[in-house]
C-alpha cells in the first residue's frame, strides 16, 4: 500500500485560459531524480490505431481498443491477437458507438459506453450489460483510464468516472459543487451505481466560481484512490473504506502551472476574450511506492502562437511553447524536479506489478511501422 504522506491519445487543448499562475520553488535543491527505463515490448499486428485500455492482473492477457471502428482486441502477453470483438454499435452486446474505457475484472472484461456498461468474458462472449445512471451536463471521454477494479472491505468492486457527476444541476450553479461526485463506485453483484468522493475542503472547486468540464485522473490502490483534476494543482487520496475522515490534499510542486480562474456563478465561460492557454494535468500513475504525474505548464497570452496559421504549425508551436513534463513524488512525500517527457512514446497504463505502458509515437518515424508498439517501463530512481 502505499504510504499516506499527503495532507495526495495525443492532445492539445485549444480552450483560452487566464494567465492567473500557481508556482511553487520548492523542488529546488532535491536530489529525488528518476528515470523511466524500457525493460521491454510487445508488438500488435493490427492494421489500424489502437490504445492499450488494461493489462490483466497476471499479465497474461493485454486489452486494446481501436479508435477507428471501436473494435476491442484482446492479445497475450507476446501481442499475438487471441480475440476480437466486432459487433455492430447497435447490437445488444455492444457498449455503443463508442467504449470510453475498459478494464479486466478477475478473469472477465468490463467496458464501459455512453450510457452501458457490458461484461464478456475472456473470449468476448457476453455475459450482461447494465445501463448506466444519467447524469448532468458532461464531456464524453474516449480511451482514458477511467474504469478501475477496486477492493472494499473484501469485496471487490469498479470505480469509475463517466463524465461528469451523478447531478443534473447546471455547472454554473452553487448547488452543483455542494452536490458533486468525482466518481461512481460500481457494485456488479448488486447492479448499482453509488456517487463517492465529493470536493475536498481545499478544492479550489469551492471557491465559488463556475468551471466546466472537470476531469480527474485517477488510481486506485487497495480501497485508496489517488487522482488529480486536470485544471488543479493538487494531488489527493481517498479511502473508500474509511470515508471522508481519509481526505486528504498535498500541493503539487510544479516549475510553473497557469490555471483557469473560473467563471462567475450563474454566467458563463467567455471563450471570445483571447486568453492564454491553461495548464493541464493528462495523467497519474502508481509504480509500487511512487506516484508519477504528467502536465504541461500552459503558455501565457504574450507567448501565445498564431493560431490562424496553418494547423500543423500551431500543434508544432504549442508542443514547443507547453512540452510534456513529468513529476514524481515518492513514498516519503517528497517530489522530483519536473523534467520533459520522451517523446519516443506517451505513457498509457500502469499494470498490477507497478511497471508502466506506453505507446510508441509512430509519427515521429521516418516511415511508418509494421506493429503497433507498446513500451514495458520501469520507473528508477538515480
Amino acid at each position: 500500500m502505499i504510504r499516506k504522506y499527503l495532507l495526495l491519445g495525443f492532445l492539445v487543448s485549444v480552450f483560452s485560459c487566464s494567465s492567473s499562475e500557481t508556482k511553487n520553488e520548492n523542488t529546488e535543491g532535491l536530489s529525488n531524480e528518476w528515470d523511466l527505463m524500457i525493460l521491454d515490448s510487445i508488438q500488435v499486428d493490427y492494421l489500424g490505431d489502437i490504445n492499450l485500455l488494461a493489462v490483466h492482473p497476471e499479465g497474461t492477457h493485454f486489452l486494446f481498443g481501436s479508435s477507428d471502428d471501436n473494435k476491442l482486441i484482446l492479445t497475450d502477453n507476446k501481442g499475438e491477437i487471441t480475440s476480437i470483438f466486432d459487433e455492430p454499435t447497435d447490437s445488444p452486446k455492444s457498449v455503443g458507438q463508442f467504449t470510453s474505457a475498459a478494464t479486466f475484472f478477475g478473469d472477465e472484461i468490463v467496458a464501459m459506453g455512453m450510457n452501458k456498461l457490458v461484461v464478456y468474458d475472456l473470449d468476448f462472449q457476453f455475459i450482461k450489460s447494465e445501463k448506466t445512471p444519467k447524469i448532468g451536463r458532461s464531456m464524453y471521454y474516449i480511451g482514458f483510464d477511467f474504469l478501475k477494479p477496486i477492493s472494499i472491505n473484501g469485496k471487490e468492486q469498479l470505480l469509475s468516472f463517466n463524465g461528469g457527476p451523478k447531478n443534473e444541476i447546471p455547472s454554473n450553479q452553487p448547488e452543483y459543487y455542494q452536490e458533486y461526485n468525482t466518481f461512481e463506485l460500481i457494485d456488479l453483484d448488486e447492479n448499482s451505481f453509488t456517487p463517492v468522493v465529493p470536493f475536498h475542503p481545499r478544492s479550489r472547486f469551492l471557491s465559488g466560481e463556475a468551471f466546466d468540464f472537470l476531469r480527474p485522473n485517477f488510481q486506485v490502490d487497495g480501497s485508496t484512490v489517488y487522482f488529480a483534476y486536470t485544471n488543479d494543482s493538487l494531488l489527493y487520496s481517498y479511502d473508500l473504506a474509511l470515508g471522508d475522515e481519509s481526505f486528504e490534499a498535498i500541493n503539487i510542486p510544479f516549475d510553473k502551472f497557469l490555471l483557469n480562474p473560473g467563471y462567475q456563478m450563474k454566467g458563463q465561460m467567455d471563450y471570445e476574450t483571447p486568453q492564454g492557454q491553461e495548464g493541464g494535468i493528462w495523467g497519474l500513475f502508481l509504480s509500487q511506492e511512487n506516484v508519477l504525474i504528467t502536465y504541461n505548464s500552459g503558455i501565457e497570452l504574450e507567448n501565445m502562437p498564431n493560431l490562424n496559421q496553418d494547423r500543423e504549425l500551431v500543434i508544432k508551436e504549442m508542443g514547443r511553447l507547453n512540452p510534456m513534463k513529468w513529476i514524481v513524488m515518492d513514498e516519503k512525500g517528497n517530489f522530483s524536479a519536473p523534467k520533459l517527457t520522451d517523446d519516443k512514446y506517451s505513457l498509457s497504463r500502469t499494470d498490477s506489478q507497478g511497471f508502466l505502458w506506453a505507446k510508441q509515437n509512430k509519427y515521429i518515424l521516418e516511415s511508418e511501422p509494421e506493429f503497433e508498439v507498446f513500451y514495458k517501463l520501469q520507473l528508477v530512481q538515480k
